[in-house]
């Protein structure tokens, strides 16, 4: 499943270890979030770079980076730094790189809007392009950060009980927005997202985290959550 969040740090998202970003295959990273990359992988940058001199790294092709605590994904979404990125190789490489997550059993993934900005590429484009990639990997969870913003972005999953609707509800927080929500109730579970925010009379939640009063003891794990959504 694809979470966007309008702003934020691909690298202050508690919970995720594990990064992607589009590269040019002329073993440049010299501009935009490539940069930070570069400064906070050298050892990789040293790596990608071989492997673009060596003509070993091309379009559609994933260069793939373990550095301690997670996964680095390179995607080469543009053959170089001054060409446009071609929603042909954003497609390739996206597959290639779930694949691989599956295979290692990551089960999350941040990313900048990849292709978009430096990219040159329209993002109207290549959002709906995630989507349909992401939907044939769903037990890998994306987070695309839409626009750079230096600030922490909180993920969290609450569980609460309203006792005058006799309802259980299970939400998937990122930031203050809801994008998963699960209504247990004595006859039936209702299932929301952000893609599918309406059924019926039932909607996602729009009124921010804040403003639910949480205690401690509302607050569960990933796990707990995934197992009623996959239930």
């Amino acid at each position: 499943m694809v979470h966007y969040i309008q702003e934020g740090n691909i690298f202050k998202i508690p919970q995720v270890r594990n990064y992607a970003h589009g590269c040019n295959c002329s073993g440049a990273m010299g501009k935009g979030i490539a940069l930070q990359f570069k400064a906070k992988f050298p050892e990789m940058f040293e790596q990608y770079k071989a492997l673009c001199k060596e003509n070993k790294y091309k379009v559609g092709d994933v260069f793939q980076y373990q550095y301690g605590d997670g996964y680095i994904y390179n995607l080469g979404t543009q053959k170089t730094w001054w060409e446009k990125a071609e929603l042909e190789y954003i497609e390739k490489s996206l597959h290639k790189m779930l694949e691989m997550a599956e295979n290692e059993g990551v089960k999350e993934i941040a990313m900048p809007a990849i292709g978009a900005g430096l990219g040159g590429r329209s993002w109207d484009d290549i959002r709906p392009l995630i989507n349909e990639v992401a939907s044939n990997h769903p037990s890998v969870d994306l987070y695309v950060v839409e626009r750079y913003a230096d600030f922490e972005t909180k993920i969290c999953y609450v569980r609460k009980y309203w006792e005058e609707e006799e309802v259980m509800y299970y939400l998937h927080f990122v930031g203050e927005d809801a994008v998963r929500q699960i209504e247990v109730e004595a006859d039936k579970t209702i299932y929301l997202s952000t893609e599918h925010p309406i059924c019926g009379d039932y909607a996602l939640y729009d009124q921010g985290l804040s403003l639910l009063e949480l205690t401690p003891a509302d607050y569960i794990t990933r796990e707990e959550f995934e197992k009623v959504w996959h239930n």
